[in-house]
C-alpha cells in the first residue's frame, strides 16, 4: 500500500487515504502501536492531506484504544512530534509511573510475537 501512496501523490492533486486497522476483531490484539506514528508520517510526506484513521468503532474495550487513539489525534494535528515520546506520556499517565512500565511489556511482548508470526 506505501508504494501506491507515494507513486499516487506524483499523479494526482490531493490524495486522501482511509487506515483501517483490526476490522472485524475489535477486541483481538492487534499490537500496531508502534507504527502509527510512523505511518502518519509518511503519508504527510508523500502528499497525503485527507487521512481518517480508522480504529475501534464500537466503543472502549479493544487492545489499547485510548493510546491508539491519542497517538494518531496527536501525530495527525502535528505530524513532526516524536511518537515514542507520545506513547511514554501517555502510559505514565493514564496508567500511572508506576503501572507504565508494565503496560509498556505488554505491548513489547505483542509486537514481538506478531513480528515473529508474519
Amino acid at each position: 500500500m506505501l508504494h501506491s501512496i507515494a507513486a499516487s501523490a506524483e499523479l494526482y492533486y490531493a490524495a486522501h487515504v482511509t487506515d483501517i486497522t483490526n476490522f472485524h476483531n475489535y477486541v483481538m490484539p492487534f499490537p500496531n502501536y508502534y507504527v502509527l506514528g510512523p505511518n502518519i508520517k509518511y503519508f504527510v510526506e508523500h502528499g497525503v492531506v485527507g487521512l481518517y484513521e480508522e480504529g475501534n468503532g464500537h466503543g472502549p474495550g479493544s487492545d489499547l484504544d485510548a493510546l491508539k487513539a491519542y497517538v494518531t489525534q496527536s501525530m495527525m494535528w502535528q505530524p513532526d512530534t516524536d511518537d515514542k515520546v507520545l506513547i511514554a506520556t501517555f502510559l505514565d499517565f493514564y496508567y500511572g509511573k508506576e503501572a507504565a512500565p508494565f503496560v509498556r511489556l505488554y505491548m513489547d511482548i505483542m509486537h514481538g510475537v506478531r513480528n515473529t508470526c508474519l
